[in-house]
């Protein structure tokens, strides 16, 4: 008998792909995430501003308030999801700058996966954000920094992994606005990113949409509350120092148009990609991309108005997170193949024609001289270029303990000497964390000083944005250092005692709960001077000349 065994030949279906061109999609999705962590692992770094945030919070693990200066209730922080994260993580790890980076990096990668595989309707429609985003200097580079950046993308693309859902039911539109509470927690100015998708919501659900969306920000109103009565204040202190200038709107507008042509000039792919974004959604069909485009142009309104910021392209990462997700769920399979290469190559042009794309770290120019080589004209300012040397994860490998900075030396020698109680400076992250908390900082930008954010910042030698300089008032050093009112300008005493009670006074007292009360409905802001002349570059405190 013969035996005829069947054929080994594996037949398939004319429309079927082998499986390993059908796993091509995912390893290039996969390969792009890790292109992407790889490349903020080689640019990790930390800036001076992360080191206010930690100082509040080593003040607070070694039971002191959750304030910058241990002696005054104040907020120097924007952020206090951010902050409450790393808190808990720095209770685990006792150490801050490996730490931060480490989650930073976690974070962001997550927020790359969760767009890839949540948002793109299809695995390689998550490629080209993905290249965008690794090849743009201002999500990189705020990516780490020590700043919440991290997680606000992480929150934005949860945010947007429920809203294109549109969901309808009330556990849905809960979780959506829950999410938007935590944004705003993290960083308040945010909400204008997600304001328009809420209201297309609101106003999509009607009535029986509102209570669940109002339910979801019970986070953002706890909070809020517990500002109140803690700091005495709804906003952070560098709301007031930052957006109570005095300065003219039209010279901030002017200056935020200096922000835009600085990324063009330093990042061209970042500010191109959200303008390529917004004109898709314009040309869609699709009334839910067009509320997120207006979310982005909201933000962008904003940071036009407020003037940019000091820190090139940081305010431009969030709306770049939303650019990419516009352009992940756009109907790029319809336009001509000619336009599809055209733009891809555009995209590499563009990220590869940065004076320093994110594959590179350094320059040789800010090894000679780190200050003129990484700030414009208009004092804005390649802050991760700047700190590199001081900062960055790989000089770690060589120099463990960092900062490795004049500030830290200059902090640690108040440290380690006593008779400084008080300490003047303006760049007070670094100086005031390594100082410790028996060290009083008056923080002459303001951002961690209650009294002189409510002041109006000089103009008579020019002014840098984000660095709003104040006059010290007469008798004020002397009022920390004996902590008895001393200031000479009678108005602004009587302010400073109804400041005092509230930042330092017994948190329950009745007249405090009064003076937080008249103070925020402005019934004290006759007695504030709208000038104090100018200031004096250099200040001596106990005989030691501080930060210039």
């Amino acid at each position: 008998m013969r035996l005829v065994y069947p054929s080994m030949t594996v037949r398939t279906h004319p429309h079927t792909r082998p499986p390993v061109l059908s796993r091509l999609p995912l390893l290039a999705v996969l390969a792009a995430i890790l292109m992407y962590a790889a490349i903020l692992t080689h640019r990790a770094w930390l800036g001076d501003d992360a080191y206010i945030t930690f100082r509040t919070i080593d003040n607070w693990m070694h039971g002191f308030p959750l304030a910058w200066n241990v002696s005054e209730r104040v907020q120097s922080y924007t952020h206090p999801l951010w902050m409450f994260l790393v808190s808990l993580c720095y209770a685990l790890t006792h150490e801050f700058y490996f730490t931060v980076i480490g989650v930073s990096i976690g974070l962001s990668t997550l927020a790359a996966g969760l767009y890839s595989f949540k948002i793109a309707p299809r695995l390689l429609a998550a490629l080209p954000g993905l290249v965008i985003l690794s090849l743009s200097n201002a999500y990189v580079d705020y990516s780490t920094s020590g700043l919440e950046n991290p997680l606000s993308h992480l929150l934005l693309v949860v945010f947007f992994i429920l809203f294109f859902k549109l969901p309808k039911d009330r556990r849905g539109l809960w979780a959506l606005s829950l999410t938007a509470s935590l944004l705003i927690l993290n960083r308040q100015d945010l909400c204008l990113l997600i304001l328009p998708p809420l209201v297309y919501l609101a106003v999509r659900g009607g009535w029986r949409s509102l209570p669940p969306l109002i339910a979801g920000q019970v986070p953002t109103l706890v909070w809020e509350l517990f500002s109140l009565f803690y700091y005495g204040f709804l906003f952070p202190n560098t709301a007031y120092a930052k957006l109570n200038t005095g300065i003219p709107t039209l010279e901030l507008l002017q200056q935020g148009l200096y922000y835009f042509q600085n990324s063009l000039r330093h990042d061209p792919l970042t500010l191109a990609a959200i303008l390529a974004a917004c004109i898709l959604a314009v040309l869609s069909r699709k009334p839910e991309h067009r509320v997120v485009a207006l979310g982005a142009i909201l933000y962008l309104a904003y940071v036009l108005k407020i003037g940019g910021d000091f820190m090139s392209g940081r305010f431009l990462a969030a709306p770049l997170l939303v650019a990419v997700i516009l352009i992940a769920r756009a109907d790029l399979g319809a336009l001509p193949r000619p336009v599809l290469y055209t733009a891809g190559g555009l995209v590499l042009l563009l990220g590869l024609a940065a004076p320093l794309p994110t594959y590179r770290t350094l320059t040789l120019e800010i090894q000679r001289d780190p200050q003129s080589s990484t700030r414009d004209s208009h004092g804005i300012s390649d802050e991760r270029l700047y700190y590199s040397l001081a900062t960055g994860l790989m000089r770690a490998r060589s120099h463990p303990d960092l900062p490795e900075h004049p500030w830290r030396e200059l902090g640690e020698k108040y440290h380690d000497e006593p008779g400084y109680a008080v300490v003047v400076g303006e760049a007070v992250g670094f100086l005031g964390y390594f100082a410790g908390p028996q060290v009083h900082i008056i923080d002459q930008l303001a951002l961690c000083d209650p009294l002189l954010a409510r002041l109006p910042a000089e103009q008579a030698d020019g002014w840098r944005i984000g660095h709003f300089a104040r006059a010290i008032p007469p008798g004020y050093i002397e009022s920390i250092e004996t902590g008895s009112n001393q200031i000479v300008d009678p108005h602004l005493a009587s302010y400073y005692d109804q400041l005092k009670l509230i930042t330092q006074g017994k948190l329950t007292d009745p007249e405090r709960l009064k003076a937080i009360w008249e103070i925020n409905t402005g019934q004290y802001d006759w007695l504030l001077p709208q000038s104090l002349g100018q200031s004096s570059p250099t200040l001596s405190v106990h005989g030691v000349s501080t930060l210039p």
